[in-house]
């Protein structure tokens, strides 16, 4: 699998996750799941070491460090774990499309 290391052109910021840490990182994040169908997200270990897996056959492993990022893209399934200690927060992207605005009723 080749792993998206941007986000494509279009999308737009439009969440953002609490920062995760060791204590607070929830188990439903490190048991399989996905980002829902249309959206991106960008993690970023801000200190630590986090062990992300893409669950493709065979899976694939990526170990991240603080000031590092990954881009995981939508439907694929994958979960997390801290290596060392730390944090991560995650950045929600879709198209500008999508992003629901006030002015759009």
């Amino acid at each position: 699998m080749t792993l998206p290391d941007t986000l494509p052109p279009g999308l737009e910021c439009y969440s953002q996750s609490p920062v995760f840490t060791p204590d607070t990182l929830p188990e439903k994040l490190k048991t399989s799941h996905s980002v829902k169908t249309g959206t991106y997200g960008l993690l970023r270990v801000i200190s630590g070491t986090l062990r992300f897996t893409y669950e493709t056959e065979p899976s694939t492993d990526v170990v991240l460090n603080a000031g590092e990022e990954i881009v995981i893209a939508p439907d694929s399934a994958h979960h997390v774990g801290f290596e060392q200690p730390g944090s991560f927060q995650i950045d929600f992207y879709r198209s500008k499309d999508h992003v629901k605005r006030p002015d759009n009723t």
